[in-house]
């Protein structure tokens, strides 16, 4: 034996063994595919990428993230000799970090002889669930086939049908993505998606019966600057002077996320409404109006809102959450100040099936909404019933809408406010409302107005936030329209009108209420919070973009119909059949 000066270490020679065995595991090639994406069915191929090392054996085990570090086998299997192994693990569906461990027999062709490798291979798979409805009644759709083609359009080859309750879980590979829907009897329907494993995701195809005609859907999501995503934000639609401006609002999720339905491409005269104006807006944040955009009949379409943030200047006229009692304003009718801390008041007459629950009521009970701020609002509409009914008729049957003894109206009537100083005011309030959805279009029933005087007494309305657009459903005597759409949860909106004109002045503000008739009056009326009146400037952090569009510049017709007082006639026309019903009960 030779003594060596140096010796090879253990330590060395043991990394050595360790190096050798690495390059011997990094021989093996795995890949992962999804070829049904509504099983959790994982299909693996698995080869040597060394021609001189044939594959005998494996055995493999597949693994699925619980928590907390712990990792659960939910699979497990083995094969033989193969140029290429291809077999399939089940992983858990709620668990989205997934890893496979295999151990693999190598044959070595020049020496005979077998070596070991062993891989381990993590891959990650989004869940997803769809959902499909009817956009109109927002009732779930049993048996709808869905397919799904990736972002370069390529189908894949399995298809599935929805659940009795219109869902259908499907798993992806983070990326984006087409789901195509048909159900007999409703138009076929696509809506384009994009997965993460940040969280499970809910895709909603809303779907047009044949019957419905001209009907869309818009949904999307709404982040800030940083693509993050904006909860609260409010998203409005708009037909302009064919439907008196904003129709119907939806408020984003926890995600950033918005539906809004039903959205008819008809106006209530007959005429087609080309295009619409849609407005995202949040606390804090850059206000973003995009229009022209197209609603496609029969099919959902994806809009996106950037809002950047916002450093406001402003200086406050006046302000009230009508937490102190009137401070100087005045009431008639039902107007009231009420307390509404949240879940307090709720409409009896949905109770008693006089009127309809709307679809997307996330409560067991038809709830009066929590005041923004603090406990108090101001609302027309009577506790007793949580409606502005009145005295019901006698003689009133189940889903009449709910029939008065009268019809009923009332003001309210904001105290002075002075814009001697302002260059430019701007009004601001967070409005709630439900109404009748038989005629709330230009014959004008349950008339919401906002008006303004500048010697106290002579009031002009300058603001009607009846949508003027008939719903496309025959059977709705019943059914409400509120600030969120036609047989819609009510939302808070913001609204904001523009006082430049008034500056220099002394104001007042009034609020209408009038039902006109004795008809469909058992709903739950307009609830006003948080109102401001404020000369306003404000600076955006960085350039605007959305969808990748440059936010567009609001037109001169934008800023007619939406922001500028726009004298408004008090003038309303009854129709015959109306009349007939009401001296008929």
């Amino acid at each position: 034996m030779v003594d060596l000066p140096n010796p090879i270490p253990i330590l060395n020679a043991a990394n050595a063994v360790n190096l050798a065995q690495e390059i011997i595991n990094g021989k093996v090639s795995i890949h992962h595919t999804m070829l049904d994406p509504f099983t959790s069915l994982t299909q693996f191929e698995m080869t040597s990428m060394d021609s001189n090392l044939a594959l005998q054996s494996y055995e493999w085990n597949l693994e699925s993230y619980v928590s907390d570090g712990y990792w659960q086998v939910v699979d497990s299997g083995s094969g033989g000799a193969e140029a290429v192994a291809a077999f399939g693990g089940v992983f858990d569906g709620l668990s989205t970090q997934h890893r496979l461990n295999v151990t693999v027999e190598l044959l070595d062709l020049e020496n005979n002889t077998l070596v070991n490798a062993s891989r381990t291979y993590a891959y990650e798979m989004a869940q997803v669930t769809f959902v499909t409805r009817d956009t109109v009644s927002l009732a779930p759709l049993a048996g709808t086939e869905l397919q799904i083609a990736t972002e370069s359009g390529q189908l894949f080859i399995q298809s599935a049908t929805t659940n009795s309750d219109g869902t259908k879980p499907a798993w992806f590979k983070p990326g984006s993505y087409s789901v195509y829907a048909s159900s007999p009897d409703y138009q076929s329907s696509a809506v384009g998606f994009a997965t993460s494993v940040e969280e499970p995701q809910w895709v909603y195809i809303n779907m047009t019966s044949t019957e419905s005609g001209l009907v869309g859907s818009i949904s999307g999501q709404v982040v800030n600057q940083n693509d993050e995503p904006i909860a609260g934000a409010s998203v409005r639609i708009s037909g302009g002077e064919q439907t008196n401006g904003y129709f119907a609002s939806a408020v984003t999720n926890s995600a950033g996320e918005y539906v809004i339905s039903n959205i008819s491409k008809t106006a209530s005269n007959g005429q087609p409404i080309p295009s619409f104006i849609m407005e995202a807006s949040a606390s804090m944040h850059s206000t973003v109006v995009r229009e022209e955009v197209i609603v496609l009949a029969g099919l959902d379409r994806a809009e996106n809102f950037r809002l950047n943030e916002v450093i406001y200047t402003e200086g406050v006229i006046y302000e009230s959450s009508f937490e102190d009692g009137l401070g100087g304003w005045e009431a008639t009718g039902m107007w009231h100040l009420e307390a509404l801390p949240g879940n307090s008041l709720y409409n009896l007459l949905v109770e008693g099936g006089y009127v309809a629950f709307a679809p997307d009521e996330l409560s067991d009970f038809a709830y009066l909404p929590q005041a923004i701020h603090g406990n108090f609002v101001w609302w027309y509409g009577e506790a007793d019933t949580g409606t502005f009914i009145g005295t019901q008729r006698e003689g009133d049957y189940p889903l009449s809408g709910g029939m008065s003894v009268s019809s009923n109206d009332g003001t309210l009537t904001s105290p002075p406010i002075s814009l001697s100083d302002a260059s430019n005011p701007q009004l601001d309030l967070q409005t709630w409302w439900e109404i009748e959805s038989v005629n709330p279009n230009s014959n004008g029933f349950d008339l919401m107005h906002i008006a303004i005087s500048q010697d106290g007494e002579n009031f002009i309305t300058v603001r009607t936030l009846n949508p003027y657009v008939d719903p496309n459903d025959s059977d709705r005597d019943a059914k409400p329209f509120s600030s969120a759409g036609f047989n819609r949860m009510p939302v808070w909106a913001n609204e904001t009108l523009d006082l430049s004109s008034y500056a220099g002045s002394e104001i007042r503000i009034r609020f209408t209420f009038s039902t006109i008739d004795s008809l469909y009056n058992g709903f739950r009326g307009w609830v006003i919070d948080n109102l401001r009146v404020v000369d306003i400037s404000y600076d955006e952090v960085s350039p605007s973009l959305a969808s990748g569009k440059v936010k567009a510049t609001k037109s001169e017709a934008f800023m007619k119909q939406h922001r500028l007082p726009l004298v408004q006639p008090n003038a309303t026309q009854q129709t015959t059949e109306r009349e007939n019903r009401e001296n008929n009960y």
